[in-house]
């Protein structure tokens, strides 16, 4: 069976929620850590653009946003799109398209430093 569809968020609690149910803690305090190595940064916002197969029929695909300072999630926003192999190409190319305009905002000096994380690969859970 074909099928595609997406989830849009925005706000504290619904980051925290996608940030726990996609396994992404491990970015969070990472860049926590980097927010802490320098007195001058207050705050970060973290692009994540990632896929995680569910299974043989489903996919995640998506692109999270969010802002943290060193205590905790500020704020964020994303949208997780879920979908069949036979639409996992064209959701894929949703979610760039998405993730290009972010970083392309991110870069265009609004910020006043850009720190590059390295690529990682998609988390894997024990439970």
């Amino acid at each position: 069976m074909k099928q595609a569809g997406r989830i849009i968020f925005e706000g504290v609690l619904a980051t925290r929620f996608w940030i726990r149910t996609l396994d992404l803690e491990k970015d969070i305090a990472d860049t926590r850590a980097l927010i802490l190595a320098r007195s001058e940064r207050k705050w970060g916002a973290i692009p994540i653009v990632a896929q995680y197969k569910v299974d043989e029929r489903l996919s995640f695909v998506y692109l999270v946003v969010a802002q943290v300072d060193a205590l905790r999630i500020k704020d964020g926003s994303g949208a997780i799109y879920y979908a069949s192999p036979e639409r996992l190409e064209e959701v894929t190319k949703l979610r760039d398209e998405m993730a290009k305009d972010v970083l392309a905002g991110m870069e265009s000096g609004r910020f006043d430093e850009v720190v590059p994380i390295e690529e990682k690969e998609e988390g894997k859970r024990l439970d």
